[in-house]
């Protein structure tokens, strides 16, 4: 999802994954808190239902939901920033998304998807 902004000092960016887990998501909510990595947020609206969320900073959301076409778990990562080190600041938030935040949600067959 990269953006062309980039060349103007702003990098919007973006990955997703479905996955299973045995897991609900209350329960990932739980464990995510327990990790500490972010502060989690538990919210519901009338598109997505029951979903958890992340700010790692600021402009960059991470939501874990139940995807309504399929009935997988998804996670989405949007990624905004201006920083002159964006592109690193990216690559460490995907990079702890698959080592640390799928692992702990017991995320099973994380497959790269479209983002929402």
């Amino acid at each position: 999802m990269k953006d062309l902004s980039a060349r103007f000092g702003v990098l919007r960016d973006g990955v997703a994954f479905k996955f299973t887990s045995r897991l609900t998501l209350e329960e990932m909510y739980k464990r995510l808190t327990e990790l500490g990595l972010w502060h989690w947020y538990e919210r519901d609206s009338d598109h997505w239902g029951y979903y958890i969320s992340a700010s790692p900073m600021p402009d960059t959301q991470i939501k874990i939901l139940i995807d309504p076409d399929d009935g997988h778990f998804a996670l989405n990562l949007k990624f905004v920033s201006e920083a002159p080190e964006a592109q690193q600041q990216f690559d460490k938030l995907r990079r702890d998304i698959l080592t640390c935040v799928l692992p702990a949600i017991d995320a099973s067959s994380p497959t790269p998807t479209e983002t929402y």
